[in-house]
């Protein structure tokens, strides 16, 4: 699996575009407070048992429109109990993930998994 600045906890997230917070709503039958079984069951970070597979992820310290720390807790977690994770954190960066971080994210997933 890879992840490339993605969002491991719904709790508690506000979205810095209005249009996700409304689109994850109607997604999840409501919001947090009125559905609060239902973020926590589709955050990730609530569920480092279930990532069996090798896992790669790419975060940036800058980035504001999905904020780095759910993903990177969920990485940390995950390996605790699968050797098969790649973090590749960068600090300056923002919600973007480069060509060389992207294809080393990949190639690490796919290498691990034929294993």
């Amino acid at each position: 699996m890879v992840s490339q600045n993605g969002l491991a906890n719904f709790a508690g997230y506000a979205p810095a575009f209005a249009g996700i917070g409304q689109a994850i709503e109607a997604s999840f039958g409501g919001t947090e407070k009125m559905k609060p079984a239902e973020y926590r069951m589709r955050s990730a970070e609530f569920h480092p048992e279930a990532f069996t597979m090798p896992l790669a992820v790419t975060a940036g310290g800058k980035d504001t429109a999905v904020p780095p720390a759910s993903v990177l807790r969920l990485a940390e977690a995950v390996r605790k109990r699968n050797p098969h994770v790649l973090v590749l954190h960068r600090p300056e960066g923002g919600h973007a993930t480069d060509y060389e971080d992207t294809v080393q994210a990949h190639e690490f997933a796919i290498t691990a998994a034929c294993q």
